[in-house]
């Protein structure tokens, strides 16, 4: 997949992140974003310390924005608009993130989790190495509902034996 890359945030991401921040097929997948979007919150979001520094990281296909990725204190969560759901980029971003986390940051653990009723986000953590750790209820903002989770979490020894081939970059 030559096409994809992850790079930090511009100015000019605006417009597409806050597109696909409005959407509520894809926010009622994520925990802590709004709905209806927040214009203010959305620009927030983009300017944080984390997004600054690369922690958070936009998915570039083709140049074009295609969602975001995270990986802060060990915790790793994405967002992904629409239009390129099903295509493997979501694995693809989670690889990336994965190893920038255990050989940069050297975390012993990452852990990630997925609603209940996404099984498409469930399939791309299961790709990645990730395996169930337990269940538990959270909140989703844009829901404005408790949600069944399923957390997940890889290991830097289970990643490491693997994953030796990935290349960042």
């Amino acid at each position: 997949m030559d096409n994809l890359r992850l790079r930090i945030f511009r100015d000019d991401d605006f417009e597409a992140f806050h597109a696909m921040c409005s959407d509520y097929d894809v926010v009622k997948l994520v925990s802590s974003w709004p709905y209806p979007a927040d214009a203010e919150f959305n620009r927030m979001r983009m300017n944080t310390p984390e997004a600054k520094s690369g922690l958070v990281s936009v998915i570039e296909c083709d140049e074009q924005f295609a969602g975001t990725i995270g990986g802060i204190q060990g915790v790793l969560g994405y967002m992904l608009a629409k239009r390129f759901w099903g295509s493997g980029i979501a694995t693809w971003a989670v690889q990336r993130k994965l190893k920038e986390g255990i050989e940069i940051h050297k975390r012993d653990k990452i852990e990630a989790s997925s609603w209940f009723d996404n099984p498409a986000s469930s399939a791309v953590l299961l790709k990645n190495g990730f395996r169930e750790i337990n269940r538990s209820t959270e909140s989703c903002k844009a829901r404005a509902s408790e949600i069944e989770s399923i957390n997940y979490a890889i290991t830097r020894n289970y990643w490491l034996e693997t994953n030796q081939s990935v290349a960042l970059g």
